[in-house]
């Protein structure tokens, strides 16, 4: 029989710490446990503070729904149709813009054990259709990335994430144009 180890998952602050035992018996059940500690890990960087600023906001129900737009498989125009609901759910009320703006700049999983997996960006023109949301582009991650994004002579993450970041304040000019086109636009093409 192996030995119970603890991991701590969703130390975020907000909520009490939760522990899920692990069984570890093998070096190979070892590794895998860490593998799923890193991968919760990571994930925990983004979505607590997206996810408490729209529960904030406009209650759980909304702020419940933004884990499943940050995962690696979820389609990445999901996450702006979130942000449109999130703003339309207390029209005028600034806190729920700066929620919503917070889920559009949040940066979203993919798998990097995938072959070619890179962040995916909604081509939909029309998306966010709130105006106040337009031009503003999510932080991307190259942490697990074998190949660093601007490796091929676009920008690094260092590089799009500063751009990002400034959206937040100044948004782009994004009439008729997707979030896709925008990445393209700056010379983020690792995607």
């Amino acid at each position: 029989m192996g030995s119970r180890v603890q991991y701590p998952l969703g130390q975020d602050g907000v909520e009490p710490t939760v522990y899920k035992a692990i069984e570890v018996g093998t070096d190979i059940s070892m590794l895998y446990s860490l593998v799923i500690y890193s991968v919760s890990a990571r994930f925990g960087q983004q979505n607590p503070p997206a996810e408490g600023k729209v529960s904030a906001a406009v209650g759980g129900g909304l702020g419940g729904q933004v884990p499943s737009t940050l995962l690696g498989g979820a389609d990445p125009c999901a996450k702006l149709q979130l942000a449109d609901k999130i703003v339309a759910a207390k029209p005028g009320d600034q806190a729920a813009l700066d929620a919503a703006k917070a889920l559009v700049n949040t940066e979203a999983n993919f798998n990097p054990f995938v072959a070619g997996a890179a962040p995916k960006f909604c081509a939909d023109a029309a998306l966010p259709a709130t105006k106040e949301l337009r031009g503003i582009l999510a932080q991307v991650s190259d942490q697990d990335l074998k190949t660093p994004f601007g490796a091929n002579g676009g920008l690094t993450a260092a590089q799009i994430n500063a751009i990002a970041t400034k959206s937040l304040q100044t948004p782009l000019a994004a009439d008729g144009k997707s979030v896709a086109q925008l990445y393209k636009e700056q010379g983020f093409n690792d995607f």
